[in-house]
């Protein structure tokens, strides 16, 4: 436990699993502790339990939840594109400033499975080069989206996002979907 507070960086991924980056990548805290265990009512009541709850809930700039932890997030769903083959709603931005995610729920529409990528992003108008790339299969829909993170997240922090426009990649490994949107206006 006492490794957990030693680290240098701490982040957050979802409500279930905590990871921590160091020098050498990203190790997965679940491989030492759980989540569960680390909010237990046991560790809470502790003073030591309370100190690590306060440096997660700190750290990660969320908010305690039924014993949860959920970063703040906008509600916005929004339907922002649709066509024959894919259907995109945006539905907000969750994370910290050190890492967030700008969040979709994209229904595929097709009879194949296809990838969703996302190209030509900017936030308040400057290029940012996102990580995110969805498979989903036919009929199916995924609550996914993108990640912006590191240097990129530093210089347009989640609370001053005021704009967002992509540009969506679609393409199946059968190569019957494979085309690009029109400029997308997110947010």
């Amino acid at each position: 436990m006492q490794y957990v507070l030693e680290m240098e960086h701490f982040y957050y991924r979802d409500k279930n699993f905590l990871y921590l980056a160091n020098g050498e990548g990203v190790i997965d805290v679940n491989d030492y502790f759980s989540t569960e265990w680390l909010l237990s009512e046991e560790n809470r009541e502790s003073n030591y339990g309370t100190e690590v709850v306060n440096f997660f809930v700190d750290f990660i700039g969320g908010s305690e939840n039924n014993g949860e932890i959920e970063t703040e997030s906008e509600s916005e769903e929004t339907l922002i594109y649709s066509d024959d083959v894919i259907s995109v709603e945006y539905i907000g931005i969750s994370g910290s400033d050190k890492e967030y995610h700008i969040n979709f729920i994209i229904e595929n529409l097709s009879s194949t499975t296809i990838t969703v990528q996302f190209r030509e992003t900017s936030i308040n108008g400057f290029m940012v080069d996102p990580i995110g790339s969805i498979e989903i299969a036919p009929h199916k829909k995924a609550k996914d989206g993108m990640t912006i993170w590191g240097d990129e997240a530093e210089e347009h922090p989640k609370d001053s996002v005021e704009s967002i426009e992509t540009k969506l990649h679609i393409f199946s490994d059968d190569d019957s979907v494979s085309y690009d949107t029109e400029n997308i206006v997110v947010k």
